[in-house]
């Protein structure tokens, strides 16, 4: 199949990965309370923490590969097991630290249950490398949608039995389980065995790879992280909850529509001459760039009113925020597609060097949260609008060493505008909540859409 069709189909397993996970949150944000959904996201951001551990660029490294073994399976296979363990440990080990740091005991618990789920999935990492490299789009759809159907099913069944915070660590466990057994059920061809420390030191070349990517998911696990563990001892679990869940789903269009074009993508045109890929890293840049401007900027426009429509009156200071993360979460875009950018050029060094300048900046705005005791909504502003421009200028940087002329600049500010003058109109309309929502999101697809027409049927010609 080819990259078009691949690319469809990954995107639209996230998109029903998206509305099923929409449908279970719409219940679950009605069954249990937001102070529940805070102290869930101190486990989450602990384990962000250590996320990286769990896939060191293992993946990225083998679809990279010229040439796979048996011994570099089993290789991988082994260094991903063992880092499952130890993420594992390190979870357990920080349990009773975090129960401490925020007075409650039920974290413990908590977390103890929940690193479980994380050796679990250590165990499917190679597999979901051997479909990617395989292009077995059409076998990872299944497992995602079947695991995401599955998982939705049973925590939806756990909130309704009244287990409060404990429905997440069940969900969890119900995933990462579903995904390693539908992994292994299409990975029946490929066996695996625990290789020697001898033969893990023979592909020492795709380690190495590996390592800078690990290092670079680390630094993403504390920008993703610190906010939350830091915030958590300055607000309620109630405001906590808000925040993570706001932005939570902010960040579904980098991992719905961003992160499967680009997966597609990375697995097609690895070995394709560096003239070829720096050419269609463009070009596909621009297009996600445009498509995920379509949803973030109507989730800017109308993120509120669809916010307390799905999720209820229990989230009105969720629904503000989503306003001001989409921004956010356009900033994490372009990140991603610098990240890819990155990984294809062997230039994650310089990657990992700009994530790290990114921490600062979010260090930056928590400090100056605590010193100046702004609000919380005034600390989201601050801390989307920064991120945006901060990657907004790195990637115009970026794509201008391509091509000088830089069209991505101009795709960018068309963007933005589109979005502005929608607000001006939306202000300005006088007309009823239903059909002004109705206008503006009309208004503004349909002029995103023309947008994105123009670049593939006459920008890519030119």
């Amino acid at each position: 199949m080819s990259i078009l069709n691949n690319s469809f189909i990954s995107v639209g397993t996230k998109i029903i990965q998206a509305l099923l996970s929409i449908v279970s949150a719409v219940f679950l944000s009605r069954l249990i309370m937001p102070h529940d959904f805070g102290v869930f996201s101190i486990i989450l951001a602990t384990y962000g923490l250590f996320r990286g551990f769990l896939d060191v660029g293992l993946t990225a490294s083998y679809i990279k590969a010229d040439r796979v073994t048996q011994g570099l399976r089993n290789s991988f296979f082994t260094i991903n097991v063992l880092l499952g363990i130890t993420t594992t440990i390190l979870l357990i080990a920080s349990a009773p630290i975090i129960s401490f740091v925020y007075g409650d005991a039920q974290l413990f618990s908590l977390m103890i249950a929940f690193s479980s789920t994380v050796f679990i999935s250590s165990l499917g990492l190679q597999g979901l490398a051997e479909l990617n490299r395989a292009k077995s789009f059409s076998k990872l759809m299944i497992i995602n949608v079947v695991t995401t159907l599955g998982t939705v099913l049973i925590s939806i069944g756990a909130a309704y039995s009244g287990l409060g915070v404990w429905t997440f660590i069940i969900a969890e466990f119900s995933r990462t389980s579903l995904q390693t057994g539908l992994v292994f059920y299409f990975n029946t061809d490929n066996k695996y065995n625990f290789a020697k420390s001898s033969l893990i030191k023979v592909y020492s070349k795709e380690i190495k790879f590996g390592a800078q990517v690990f290092f670079g998911r680390i630094l993403n696990g504390i920008f993703y992280s610190m906010d939350k563990l830091l915030l958590g001892n300055g607000i309620n679990a109630n405001s906590l909850g808000q925040y993570k869940n706001s932005q939570q789903h902010a960040r579904m269009v980098d991992s719905h529509l961003r992160m499967p074009i680009g997966s597609v993508i990375y697995s097609y045109i690895e070995r394709y001459s560096d003239k070829d890929k720096k050419s269609t890293y463009f070009k596909f840049g621009i297009i996600t760039l445009i498509i995920t401007m379509m949803a973030n900027g109507l989730l800017f426009l109308k993120g509120e009113e669809i916010y307390l429509f799905a999720f209820g009156d229990n989230w009105k200071e969720a629904s503000i925020f989503i306003k001001y993360f989409s921004m956010f979460s356009m900033g994490i875009v372009l990140k991603g597609i610098y990240t890819t950018i990155s990984m294809s050029e062997d230039k994650m060094n310089k990657q990992n060097a700009l994530t790290l300048i990114s921490i600062l900046i979010l260090g930056l705005n928590i400090l100056i949260y605590f010193i100046y005791d702004i609000s919380l909504l005034n600390f989201v502003k601050f801390f989307s609008i920064s991120i945006f421009l901060y990657w907004s200028i790195m990637l115009t940087k970026e794509f201008y060493s391509f091509n000088s002329k830089n069209p991505f600049l101009i795709y960018i500010t068309l963007s933005i505008s589109i979005v502005g003058f929608c607000e001006i109109v939306r202000q300005f309309a006088v007309i009823d909540p239903i059909n002004n929502f109705f206008l503006i999101t009309f208004l503004y697809e349909f002029l995103m859409g023309l947008l994105l027409f123009y670049y593939i049927k006459i920008g890519i010609k030119k």
